[in-house]
């Protein structure tokens, strides 16, 4: 049921105002810029936690514990 209502929001919002806000994330958080306003926006424009989680992987890397390594 979750898949079906994430494939609803992503297809009935405005895909290029996603996009960019998506954007806007990834360039905050290259640099050293507030990311709190960016996210706000982008889930204002419906986009999704795990957009915004894969922005922050790919900027950010996957926190490995090294006690685990």
């Amino acid at each position: 049921q979750q898949i079906g209502r994430i494939q609803q929001l992503r297809a009935q919002r405005s895909a290029s105002l996603a996009r960019d806000r998506i954007d806007a994330i990834r360039q905050a958080a290259a640099g050293k810029e507030n990311l709190v306003p960016h996210i706000i926006a982008a889930v204002k424009a419906d986009v999704t936690l795990g957009e915004i989680s894969d922005v922050f992987r790919e900027v950010f890397g996957v926190y490995r514990d090294p006690a685990y390594l």
